[in-house]
Formats: structure tokens, sequence, C-alpha cells
């Protein structure tokens, strides 16, 4: 199997005036990429470093930096730049980073001061941070990236990825929407997540594609949930994107733009969504505003991408077939049990299989056509007093498709009726307001899942806070934590 690295050195020989990556500023052919990709590697190389993290803003330089290390093939961490600096001290402690690449030295200076050794500049753009080396970590072996699962609760844990699981994800991509190097495929999404990492870098490099790797800024995302729809469809058409990825409440904002008037400009022929669950409803919605939309599935654990729906072989309210390499079980429960680019190991925690196959702890089935279906969580379902199956985060998706209703957290174990807390669209809306859009809500629910009842949230869910993981998945323990005294008084009322 061929690595990204050896088709780069092939594309710079063979294609090397072809476009590889811009940022909206730059632009670098092949040839070009390849150069500084080999140069920064030899600047690094002389650090000798034993695990690398890399926080920077999406640009040419982080893909640069990511495939210098991939070349040395020394352990690489993405951090995220919305990391707490608890969050950004424990990674870095658990890895053992002791070389931390950068585009914002000033704000890591203060965080970094007690382990820095030196700080130097390998150019303009990039500056080390070489870090007092505490203790060596063993890594599972062939271990090139290490990426943290957002985890729905607890400590996240450290996902130990070799070449091959990545390649081989790449590969069954790239066949199966038939992707070409006449593609421009527009990161808008954290290169740190490595969803956006893995099918939006590299995916187009390795078949000669172009890769734009716009700020976040420029994509209008800031932090981890605020987002400026109108700068994203703006940007999305003026780099005349082919293909993007999305995460849900981001296709929301599409839809609700498009649907208010806003004119499609896009060139999409493939726009991806998935990291959560979304709504056919939604989906629906999407298609009737002319957005090529096609819902996926994965795991940080199987390197990204699991199952996909494509333009040929596209089922709704499913996340699609399962990708060539993947082999699919079903445990007795319902668990999906997955072999094919499993991770090598969760770094210092235990990573058990079932007969070679890795528990995903999602509940699905596959239909008679082979396209895989996710019920639930296999955690988060609820059973309610009169014995039924609540999967949450279904009736969650059809609450939030309401325009007054922007996140929502649906409990009733062991309960009669189901609660939901709202964050609402605006400080300004009202109970009643609220009320009437679950009364909407409900028509799509049987009536077991409905919501009989609400609290409005104290503050929005999200990662700052601990309720809400990188990829949009709500972190249920704590959020009933929050409200569990909110709760308990609604059941008593």
């Amino acid at each position: 199997m061929f690595s990204l690295i050896d088709r780069l050195q092939t594309h710079s020989q063979k294609i090397p005036q072809s476009l590889a990556i811009e940022d909206g500023e730059q632009q670098l052919n092949y040839a070009q990429l390849y150069a500084a990709v080999v140069n920064l590697s030899e600047q690094i190389k002389s650090l000798q470093p034993q695990a690398i993290g890399l926080l920077m803003d999406n640009s040419i330089t982080w893909v640069i930096s990511d495939l210098a290390a991939q070349l040395l093939t020394v352990p690489i961490i993405p951090l995220p730049a919305f990391f707490s600096e608890q969050q950004l001290h424990y990674v870095i402690g658990h890895t053992g980073i002791d070389l931390v690449l950068t585009d914002q030295p000033t704000q890591l200076q203060p965080l970094l001061a007690k382990t820095c050794q030196q700080q130097l500049s390998l150019n303009q753009i990039v500056h080390a941070f070489q870090l007092t080396r505490l203790a060596k970590v063993i890594y599972p072996p062939n271990t090139l990236k290490i990426t943290y699962t957002s985890g729905t609760t607890g400590q996240p844990k450290g996902v130990c990825l070799t070449l091959d699981n990545m390649m081989q994800v790449v590969n069954s991509l790239v066949t199966l929407t038939q992707a070409t190097p006449a593609d421009r495929h527009v990161c808008v999404l954290p290169l740190s997540l490595l969803l956006e990492n893995i099918v939006g870098v590299y995916a187009p490099l390795m078949i000669g594609a172009c890769c734009c790797v716009p700020s976040l800024k420029t994509v209008g995302l800031q932090g981890a949930t605020s987002l400026d729809v109108l700068r994203l469809l703006t940007t999305l058409s003026q780099l005349q994107a082919t293909t993007a990825i999305v995460l849900p409440q981001m296709l929301q904002a599409m839809v609700e733009a498009l649907e208010a008037g806003v004119s499609n400009k896009l060139s999409l022929r493939f726009l991806a969504v998935g990291g959560a669950p979304v709504s056919p409803h939604l989906l629906e919605r999407a298609r009737t505003c002319s957005l090529p939309v096609f819902e996926g599935y994965g795991l940080s654990e199987c390197a990204s991408v699991v199952a996909l729906n494509v333009p040929n072989a596209n089922q709704s309210e499913s996340v699609g077939k399962p990708l060539s390499h993947v082999q699919l079980r079903f445990a007795e429960d319902g668990e999906i049990l997955i072999q094919g680019a499993v991770a090598a190991g969760y770094l210092d925690q235990p990573f058990e299989l079932k007969e070679g196959f890795l528990p995903s702890g999602d509940l699905g089935y596959l239909d008679d056509a082979g396209f895989l279906h996710l019920t639930g969580r296999k955690k988060n379902c609820f059973i309610t007093a009169f014995g039924r199956n609540v999967a949450p985060e279904w009736v969650e998706s059809e609450l939030v498709l309401q325009p007054e209703i922007a996140q929502a957290f649906v409990f009733g174990e062991a309960k009669p009726f189901n609660i939901a807390v709202i964050v609402p669209r605006k400080t300004d809306i009202t109970v009643e307001q609220l009320t009437q859009s679950i009364e909407r809500a409900n028509q799509y629910l049987p009536d077991y899942a409905r919501i009989q009842t609400l609290a409005i949230a104290q503050a929005p869910f999200s990662p700052q806070n601990g309720q809400l993981t990188t990829t949009g998945r709500l972190r249920r323990d704590a959020i009933f934590s929050t409200y569990q005294d909110t709760i308990t008084k609604l059941y008593q009322g």
C-alpha cells in the first residue's frame, strides 16, 4: 500500500505544476509542497523529538507540519485550539510531547514556560517549543498519530493510529466517492479533528487533487460552536469547492440560510455530514435546497469513516454502506462490532476487542441492501416506566429542527414521561413558544418518545463547560449532573 508521502513524491515528479494546496492567500503546487515537507522534516529531525504536538490554525503550514512528522515517522498529536489550558497540559504530559509546533507562540509561552527548554523559529510561520522530556512514553507499535476522542463522558482517550490504519480509510474513500484530480476540497472543520485531517487533506492529496485550507475565521467558525453561516457559504463559493465536510449543526445553518433566500452559488458535488446524529427531515430539506448531502458514520478508533452514503448508493435514514475494508458484526444487544483500520490501541488504557472486532458502543443493524442504520448509543438508551426503549439522540434530532430550539437534552429513564432541557436559539424566546415547538416535533414521534415538559438551560451546551464534545455530541452525564435538581422537581411536580 502506497503511503501518502510516497504518493506526494510521485506527484512532485509527474505533475509538479498541478495545484496541491491553497489557503486563500498562498498556493503551492505539488513540487513546492513536497519540497516544503522535506525541508521542514530536516529541521525537525535535528531536534530529535519523541512526539510532536501541533497547535495551529487551519493553514498550509498545518498540513506541511503534519506531513513532515509523517515523513520522519514521529508520532504527532494535533492539539485543538479550543482546548482549555488544563486539557492541553493533560495531553502534552500524557503523550510525552517534547516538541510543540505552533503559529501562536505568544499565546503558548505562558502555558509552556515551566517545561520549555528553548523556543525557536523554524521559518516565518512555524515556531517550535522544545520541552523537557519528563519520561519516555511507550506507544503501541507503529503509532504515527495520536488523536483524542471527543468522548461523551470522562477523560478523553488517546487513540493511537498507524499509517496503515489511515491509508486504508483514504484508499477506500477515494474509490467510493469517485474522487478525481479535478476535485477541490475545502476544509471547513478544524484540521485537528481526525475526520477533516484524513478525509479533507489526505484523500485529495493522495489522488493529486487540490486541498483548500482557509483559516477558521475565513470560513466563519470561531471556537467550537460559533458559526457565521454567510461566511461559510461565501468561502465555499469563492474557493469553488466540489467537496466539503460539515457537522449536523453546520448543515442546519446552511439549510436555514438557503431557505431564507440566500443564493446558492455553490459548485459542490459531494457534501458529507457526520460526527453526530442527523435528522432525516434535515437531510430532506438540504436536498430540496440543492445541497448534495450524504450522511456517514465513523469512529476515531477506526481512523474516522466506517460507512458512507454516496450518489449511486444512498439510502434514506441510513449512514451508508460500510467502506470496502470494513467488516461488521452485531452483538446480541445490537451493538455494532467493527473490523478494519482499527487503531493500534489507546495510550495507557486497555483496548479490548471481541474476536478481532471493535465494540463501537453504537447500536444498529444492516438492512437487506447492506446499508447500516444507527438506532442509538448503547449506554444512552433509556427505558421508560412503561418498558419502552428510547434512543434520546433520535428525539433530540427532531427537536433541534424547530427554529426556536438550538440544542436539546432528553431524559426519561424509568419515568412515566420524558423531559427535555432546551437551549433556545434566542434569549427572548418564551416558554410558550418552546412548548409549541415541542408539540410540533412530537408529531413526528411515537407517544412513548414524545416530550411532555421542558426546562430551559442556564447556558448553551459547549466544550468549554464540559457539556458538548468537539463534534457536537452531548456529554450526557455532565448535563444531567448540572440539571438533576431541576429534572427531579419537574417529575415531582
